[in-house]
């Protein structure tokens, strides 16, 4: 859309003007849903988890449908903090994140990272501190894993590397002279 700033996602239109498109026709038509005098901005209407009755504009309305959600926005927030605290302070869940974590980003298991820890002796491959975790070092192109580094090296190979776009050649002549 021409007056649209979001970034182009799929066929020349941004996500929203290409939901709209697929949804009814027309990138530039808002889709409103009917609704019966039951349903008023103004009536209050019952929460389906507390019970409540709340004013209509405390109830999420859905980005998909436009519709508004059953459940207050208090409950929402209620369940979402309750949730994050449990999860937030169970170890085997942090567990199974970084085990998903690696699969995803690096496609390594745990068992490979340990394995690798082992090899390199709890050391970085680069300065060789020995510290008691290491970043995964891999090629952001590739995405093949090289080594386990220390935070410095890692954070230290990321720039040089976004610096010099892969040209190492110049920073080996300005070392060595």
């Amino acid at each position: 859309m021409l007056d649209c700033e979001a970034p182009v996602r799929a066929r020349g239109l941004c996500m929203k003007h290409y939901r709209r498109q697929l949804g009814n026709g027309d990138p530039n038509r808002v889709k409103r849903i009917a609704r019966g005098p039951e349903a008023d901005d103004t009536r209050p209407r019952r929460c389906r988890l507390c019970g409540e009755m709340r004013r209509y504009d405390e109830y999420h309305v859905r980005q998909n449908s436009g519709t508004r959600r059953t459940d207050c926005m208090y409950c929402i927030r209620a369940k979402a903090a309750a949730h994050n605290a449990r999860v937030k302070d169970d170890p085997a869940t942090r567990l199974q994140r970084r085990h998903g974590a690696l699969l995803r980003k690096y496609r390594i298991t745990q068992d490979d990272y340990e394995r690798m820890y082992v090899a390199q002796n709890g050391r970085c491959a680069l300065c060789r501190r020995e510290r008691p975790i290491l970043a995964i070092d891999h090629d952001h192109k590739t995405g093949r894993v090289r080594d386990l580094l220390c935070t410095r090296c890692n954070t230290g190979i990321g720039w040089i590397e976004g610096a010099l776009s892969g040209d190492v050649t110049r920073l080996r002549h300005y070392l060595s002279g």
